[in-house]
């Protein structure tokens, strides 16, 4: 996403990347693989995140729950842009919610699961490796005084209607 790449050349970041499984039969890429994420931050123990996408843009998800163990271990935070999961959390029928697994940042893209506006966007926090009082002052340097209250009402009553209609 354009917005991780930005955030990488704004701070100075030295990223490593790890790629995700590619499946042969299918021509895509699939998950990332706890055992990679493991591999990479025993190679680089100054990375302090871990950032992944998750569920991917054919749906596919990766073992959040394992992924965020074995960042923990290691030290590091792990971010999900889990910007085509935001629908997660209101059915059983779908896989868990990158927070609940125990992520300790996660993105939703409330505009493509979830009946709502383009560019409503959610942040969510957990844990306590993510500090929730810097992620404001960073995110008030970059956003607009004037934000838009019709993208927060969608967002409000995306989250209203998934709750009350959830999927079957």
């Amino acid at each position: 996403h354009i917005s991780v790449l930005n955030a990488i050349v704004l701070n100075g970041i030295n990223p490593v990347f790890i790629y995700p499984r590619f499946n042969k039969t299918f021509g895509i890429y699939s998950k990332i693989s706890p055992s990679c994420v493991e591999a990479v931050l025993t190679k680089y123990p100054h990375v302090k995140g871990v950032l992944i996408t998750s569920p991917n843009y054919y749906g596919i998800c990766s073992d959040i729950s394992k992924i965020a163990q074995t960042a923990h271990k290691l030290k590091a935070a792990l971010i999900v842009d889990e910007a085509h999961g935001a629908h997660f959390a209101f059915s059983n029928a779908f896989p868990e919610t990158a927070l609940s697994c125990g992520a300790d940042g996660v993105v939703q893209s409330a505009h493509k699961t979830l009946p709502c506006i383009t560019q409503g966007a959610i942040l969510h926090l957990g844990g306590n490796k993510i500090n929730a009082k810097a992620v404001k002052e960073n995110l008030n340097l970059l956003h607009t005084t004037s934000p838009s209250y019709l993208i927060m009402m969608s967002i409000d009553n995306s989250i209203f209607y998934a709750k009350n209609y959830p999927p079957k």
